[in-house]
């Protein structure tokens, strides 16, 4: 099963990324929208491959659902974003992760039917996995916290009808194909959001350092390459499990995030010790107690998954 090693993999990348998105969306005050236009944009240095290796001409359907599985993933990065700046990064990955799975067997009953048949441990892998986000997404705090869960709610859906697309492309060509095609659909995206909004723009420009503000510290846009470099790593392994999967198992590949959320609450825990500023994580025994619970539905689901 060479496609469960590649989607682990990946989830120890994106929990690495996702603590460096949540350091410079919060300290260097970037708004979501020009963050998400500046990943999408990264994504299409693919474009400097593909000059070496051909660029590929697919069948019309490939190409409308790839692009389109590219625009989406762009602007499900928008509310994705915009609740790490304004919540811990440890709940709002693990909630539009967590989600993404759910809405995805949705979308696949819609396009595919039979991929949808759930053995009964899978349905109860699903509900441990669901208890699990659910929990690791609550505020100690509060009864109960909306906030976060709206926006990952939205990021997942989007999210989610992005991955659908590019399976379906991935079932009607190569994996060369649809990669390169969603990435042109993502940047096309990103640069109409960088056209079309002001305040998109303006951030963007605000992004490089003045004279004045420069320190000894690494530059914001190497710090950003940094992070998108690893995340990008995450994205072709993840992308590599969904291709070599069989398409029941599909959904499985993000089903198996609970890996991630391991890593992204040790990163998260480790820097908020450190640097309680930079993530803003309160590390106490009433936020750490529930979330060691969350982990731990979070692990027997994911080994139900795999099982």
């Amino acid at each position: 099963m060479p496609w469960l090693f590649l989607a682990i993999g990946s989830y120890g990348a994106f929990a690495l990324a996702s603590v460096g998105d949540k350091i410079l969306l919060t300290e260097r005050r970037t708004k979501p929208a020009a963050y998400a236009f500046l990943v999408g944009v990264s994504g299409s240095v693919l474009f400097l491959v593909a000059l070496a290796l051909g660029w590929p001409i697919p069948s019309l359907a490939v190409l409308i659902s790839s692009i389109m599985s590219g625009i989406l993933f762009t602007a499900a990065l928008i509310p994705y974003y915009a609740g790490i700046k304004r919540f811990e990064v440890s709940r709002i990955v693990p909630a539009a992760g967590g989600l993404t799975p759910i809405f995805l067997f949705g979308f696949l009953y819609v396009m595919v039917p039979q991929l949808t048949r759930l053995s009964l441990f899978e349905i109860i892998a699903f509900v441990l996995l669901i208890i699990g986000t659910v929990v690791i997404s609550q505020d100690p705090r509060k009864l109960f916290s909306f906030g976060g869960l709206r926006y990952a709610v939205f990021a997942s859906f989007l999210m989610a009808a992005s991955v659908a697309l590019l399976r379906y492309a991935f079932t009607m060509g190569p994996f060369w194909d649809g990669i390169l095609w969603r990435q042109v659909g993502g940047a096309a995206f990103a640069v109409c959001l960088f056209l079309a909004v002001r305040d998109v723009r303006q951030s963007v420009l605000d992004l490089h350092p003045r004279k004045q503000q420069q320190t000894l510290h690494t530059p914001l846009f190497i710090l950003f390459l940094l992070f998108q470099a690893v995340g990008g790593a995450g994205i072709l392994l993840q992308n590599g499990a969904l291709f070599l999967a069989p398409p029941r198992f599909s959904p499985f590949v993000y089903a198996l995030q609970g890996v991630q959320y391991i890593f992204l609450f040790l990163f998260a825990l480790l820097l908020a010790v450190r640097f309680p500023r930079l993530l803003h994580e309160h590390v106490s025994r009433a936020s750490l107690i529930p979330k060691l619970f969350a982990i731990f539905f979070i692990l027997i689901g994911t080994m139900l998954v795999v099982v």
